[in-house]
């Protein structure tokens, strides 16, 4: 299978070609044609995409090439991932593209054993792909001096990820560890002014690129449908009975709920698989495995699996929970319809989470279709009035009323926001899913 044309104008090397043809990289996507001369000529940048736009690719393919142009022997290659699976990801990408070449690679991630990564770094690697708690646990210890001295390029991959995680005082440990004349790629879906002060802090003069990160994909059917709690799981069983779904991830707020859902859904026999940030770092490896491999075509999974990870045929997913912040409503989604493929995302949505919905579908800039299944919820109904009806009539839109207190409480009686967890509740919950 030969590559198509248009990766050839990037002069990339022989072995690079055949490593894209071996993966059926037939044509580059959006952001690879924008960072891919900018990656060649050395400067830094700032990458914004939507998930599923081929960014691994984007920094992976041109800096893999460069290596093979180096006449440095000790020319490294730092990448940092907020988690283990995307870590892993990249990793096996990374393998594939370089498969014809000589270029060594070593994941660096926890969840695993110190000592195997402990004899690869120290027999040495162009490419390190690591997370950082665990690059820091290494470079503390005395066996491995001066780790990342020969280090030119760094790409720091997921950068609002790394924020949500804590990352960050890390990333700038990390660096400070590194030589200045360097290279630095960030790629963030979104760029909030933590981020924004860190391209500061870190990057010489950035180029900036930015493809289409304010919605979902094109290819993705979007539908939210007004439910109870007691009547999630019966609508969940219908939607699975009822549709075509082969592969599909369902996504719950918490390890608590996703446990319960995966055991409910298991007593029936479904293929259904578990991943959240509670399991040991094997059992989720094999879980996504077999789910990628078609072995399991359900994936009950908290937020460890929004970003990131990449399954090209997933036909579904169903956010059984509602996303506490549009980015996140984004990346869920994104798991679905990738490289302009097509598939479908509902929304499970309790009326007392009816404004949450409506702030989601204002920075999304658009009303998310309602659907019903009759004697499931088709008698339940959303409060507050879509997004484009609030747009049309800004000037006599009536100031909004104090929440009924009623809407302030969830099923186990602790005060909620917007009809989710409280602050409190949700920084526990960031802090325990990563």
């Amino acid at each position: 299978m030969e590559t198509n044309p248009e990766f050839t104008k990037f002069n990339l090397r022989p072995e690079i070609m055949q490593g894209l043809a071996d993966l059926q990289f037939i044509t580059p996507t959006a952001i690879q044609q924008e960072t891919f001369p900018i990656i060649s000529a050395g400067k830094d940048l700032v990458g914004s995409a939507q998930t599923g736009t081929g960014k691994t690719g984007a920094y992976l393919i041109p800096l893999l090439n460069k290596i093979l142009e180096s006449t440095n022997p000790k020319s490294q290659v730092l990448i940092l991932s907020p988690t283990r699976e995307l870590a892993i990801q990249i990793y096996e990408q990374a393998v594939g593209i370089a498969y014809h070449t000589k270029i060594t690679l070593v994941p660096i991630y926890g969840g695993v054993g110190m000592n195997d990564q402990e004899s690869a770094l120290k027999a040495g690697a162009d490419v390190i792909i690591a997370t950082p708690g665990r690059l820091l646990d290494h470079i503390k210890r005395p066996f491995l001096p001066g780790l990342l001295d020969n280090i030119t390029h760094v790409v720091i991959d997921e950068g609002d990820r790394m924020l949500d995680i804590g990352f960050l005082p890390d990333i700038r440990d990390i660096l400070s560890r590194i030589p200045l004349k360097r290279q630095i790629l960030l790629f963030s879906a979104t760029i909030p002014t933590e981020i924004k002060t860190l391209i500061i802090q870190i990057l010489k003069d950035p180029v900036f690129v930015g493809i289409q990160t304010s919605a979902p994909a094109h290819g993705v059917k979007q539908l939210v449908f007004p439910v109870t709690e007691e009547k999630k799981v019966p609508l969940l069983l219908h939607l699975i009975k009822e549709h075509e779904i082969t592969s599909t991830i369902i996504f719950t707020a918490t390890i608590r709920n996703a446990n319960r859902l995966f055991s409910i859904l298991n007593r029936r026999g479904l293929p259904v698989g578990l991943l959240h940030s509670g399991k040991e770092q094997s059992e989720r490896i094999t879980t996504w495995n077999k789910f990628r491999g078609g072995q399991l075509s359900i994936l009950v999974a908290t937020n460890v699996a929004a970003r990131g990870l990449d399954i090209k045929e997933v036909s579904h997913v169903i956010n059984f929970d509602i996303p506490q912040s549009a980015d996140e409503y984004i990346h869920r989604v994104g798991r679905t319809a990738r490289y302009d493929a097509e598939g479908d995302a509902f929304t499970f949505v309790t009326p007392p989470q009816a404004r949450q919905l409506n702030q989601i579908e204002k920075i999304l800039k658009q009303t998310v279709p309602r659907s019903t299944v009759l004697g499931i919820n088709d008698q339940i109904r959303l409060e507050l009035t879509p997004y484009r009806r609030e747009q049309k009539h800004p000037i006599h839109r009536p100031p909004l009323r104090k929440h009924p207190s009623h809407l302030h409480s969830n099923a186990s009686g602790t005060k909620s926001q917007k009809g989710g967890e409280n602050q409190e509740a949700i920084k526990r919950r960031v802090i325990k899913e990563d």
